[in-house]
């Protein structure tokens, strides 16, 4: 789903120049075949390319807080003027800064999270996940058959803290921080700057909204009543963790899943992580390992059915574990 539907695009004519190689007709390069073809990849995902010329800030006192609000906040201002970029970054405007060649000794862009140099080949995706990562919506990683992989925010944590009470689920892992305000604010700064860093991270699981997962509940407990309403949020039913992180010492992204209590037994853990690998794939991450204790059974199992093979045996955190390993 685009939440963005609106792209400012405020080119310099400078800029209009040299990313067009074009005199000085001023927003006469937007009528050439490339832009065409990129504002059209645009609007046909429903996001609307208006073009700002000089005298259009969007700052606090000069009317165009007026026209985000009426436009319902879902507005991505792109600019190569850093000064610019780097005014809307501080009010908390979501922005894209373009650098141009000519300009990299004299502009820096100072707090502008996302640059790009040729903006023509920027896709659509892209201006969506810099918008929500601007604006705290999280990114959809994949979505299965039952569940929805999502990017963790800090809203998420009580849901954590409900699937973490399950003594079965910190048998063979780490128990989260005693304190839920600072775990809170580490997923926030983890959504912030590891996702954006990596492209990759641990991530929220969540039953699929697009179809009736009433019957998974009813398969574990006698009714909805019985799991914790922490787990569900705005009408996400929070139901686990999974994803890549890298491990200290180690030359390979690591999978790691949990999956809340009522949920276990019904392939979902499966279906998940098959998703988190094809995910890796798509980034071009040639391996993956994991970690089992010899006792999880149950994540042994998961993995070879995964097609992960045993390697070695380590000592992670005083506990001896089974080292396995992924060609993607």
């Amino acid at each position: 789903m685009f939440y963005l539907k609106y792209v400012l695009l405020e080119m310099t004519q400078e800029g209009q120049r040299e990313i067009n190689n074009i005199g000085t007709d001023g927003q006469a390069w937007i009528s050439r075949e490339l832009w065409k073809a990129w504002i059209s990849s645009l609007e046909e995902v429903g996001i609307r390319v208006s073009l700002m010329d000089e005298t259009q800030k969007a700052s606090h006192d000069d009317g165009m807080e007026e026209w985000r609000n009426q436009n319902g906040h879902a507005a991505l201002w792109i600019t190569d003027d850093a000064k610019r970029a780097e005014a809307y970054a501080q009010q908390g405007i979501p922005v894209l800064g373009v650098l141009q060649e000519k300009a990299l000794a004299t502009q820096s862009f100072d707090g502008v999270p996302f640059l790009v140099s040729d903006l023509a080949e920027v896709e659509p995706e892209y201006l969506e996940k810099v918008y929500r990562r601007q604006v705290g919506l999280p990114w959809e990683i994949a979505r299965t058959k039952r569940c929805v992989i999502r990017e963790s925010v800090a809203e998420d944590a009580k849901a954590f803290y409900e699937i973490y009470k399950d003594p079965a689920v910190t048998e063979f892992m780490e128990d989260l921080p005693k304190d839920p305000d600072a775990f809170a604010a580490w997923l926030e700064d983890y959504t912030k700057h590891v996702y954006s860093l990596l492209e990759y991270g641990i991530w929220t699981i969540c039953l699929n909204p697009d179809r009736n997962e009433k019957r998974l509940l009813d398969s574990s407990c006698e009714s909805v009543g019985d799991v914790d309403r922490g787990l569900i949020k705005d009408g996400e039913q929070i139901i686990g963790r999974a994803g890549l992180t890298m491990r200290e010492g180690y030359d390979a992204p690591e999978l790691g899943f949990v999956i809340g209590g009522p949920w276990r037994g019904q392939g979902l853990a499966l279906e998940v992580c098959e998703a988190v690998l094809e995910y890796a794939k798509e980034l071009e991450i040639p391996e993956v390992i994991a970690f089992a204790e010899a006792g999880n059974t149950a994540s042994v199992r998961l993995l070879h059915k995964l097609g992960f093979q045993e390697t070695s045996e380590v000592l992670l955190d005083g506990r001896a574990c089974c080292m396995f390993r992924k060609a993607l």
